[in-house]
């Protein structure tokens, strides 16, 4: 069970006592705690508060200067979690924050921001490959506070036969709503 789940690395497995008439089987698990924490740091953050654009306004910045967010023309000052702007996603404009990551930088990714809207509707946090029938894993519809902000996050590991060299990631809006964005972070891990 512990070589399905990918902990192998970090566990290992004693048998303590094996009934073979009753088929029990009692085993000492055994975690290298070093190798969790290790594991569990990300390797890259890549983050943005929606505050500083590219020079023809077309893109957001990141802290890290070679990776920019697609949806500088989302950019409003009306609403903020952090700073003075955030993005506005609508019916007209549903998709933003578009960013491509390669996968040798790791294989899962941890990806959170924060949204607020009027009438309790959520934006979705997408990861996908180009073609969505080789990947496409997106976040839970959760439940928001009229007007308050709240948190999303999505999890991805790629599987094993990942068939392309980049990751898609993008904020998407299904709904009729506005709903407001800001304080993105993209964890990547090994």
């Amino acid at each position: 069970m512990i070589d399905l789940v990918g902990m192998s690395e970090f566990v290992s497995l004693k048998s303590v006592y094996q009934n073979e008439k009753r088929g029990e089987v009692i085993a000492l698990a055994i975690a290298d705690t070093a190798m969790i924490r290790k594991h569990s740091q990300p390797k890259v953050i890549i983050e943005t508060s929606m505050e500083e654009l590219s020079t023809d306004g077309e893109m957001i910045k990141s802290n890290i200067e070679e990776y920019t967010f697609r949806g500088g023309i989302l950019q409003t000052g009306r609403f903020a979690r952090s700073g003075n702007s955030s993005i506005l996603l609508t019916a007209a404009n549903q998709f933003g924050l578009n960013i491509s990551i390669p996968v040798s930088l790791g294989k899962r990714y941890k990806v959170e921001f924060w949204q607020r809207s009027s009438d309790q509707k959520q934006t979705l946090v997408v990861a996908s490959a180009t073609k969505s029938d080789d990947f496409y894993k997106t976040s839970f519809q959760g439940g928001n506070n009229s007007g308050e902000w709240t948190r999303s996050e999505l999890n991805v590991a790629l599987p094993e036969n990942y068939p392309e060299a980049n990751l898609y990631f993008y904020l998407w809006s299904p709904a009729s709503d506005s709903v407001w964005v800001d304080d993105f972070r993209m964890m990547v891990f090994e």
